[in-house]
């Protein structure tokens, strides 16, 4: 039997914690919960020259950061191709858990059954 219980926390900012306890209220596990604005894929028109290209993925990047700035989001993840190169990359390896929403017809309380665990990198 799993005695387990976990629970989320959030303080006056953006920050929240997830804390693990066993059944006699003993920590098991805390973690750090953090907002992050993830930006997956991008289609560059190939009449543009690679300035352009370099250009445009600047201003987005500027105004994903303003937006998560008003959001309190502390992280913006750009994910690119292995073959990337450039400034500020940082490899990191994430697994990506699937939350699934409410079906078309807006049932209360049913959700579909949670996929299994995606590894990326």
């Amino acid at each position: 039997m799993n005695n387990i219980k976990a629970s989320i926390t959030k303080g006056n900012s953006n920050v929240r914690v997830a804390q693990a306890v066993d059944s006699t209220g003993e920590p098991v596990a805390i973690v750090p919960i953090e907002n992050v604005l993830v930006i997956n894929g991008f289609s560059v028109n190939p009449k543009a020259s690679p300035h352009e290209a370099q250009q445009a993925g600047d201003a987005i990047t500027a105004e994903a950061a303003k937006s998560a700035r008003l959001e309190g989001v502390s992280k913006i993840w750009i994910v690119v191709s292995d073959q990337y190169d450039g400034p500020n990359v940082h490899t990191i390896r994430v697994v990506q858990e699937e939350v699934p929403q409410g079906l078309a017809n807006h049932r209360i309380g049913f959700y579909s059954p949670v996929p299994p665990v995606t590894y990326l990198n």
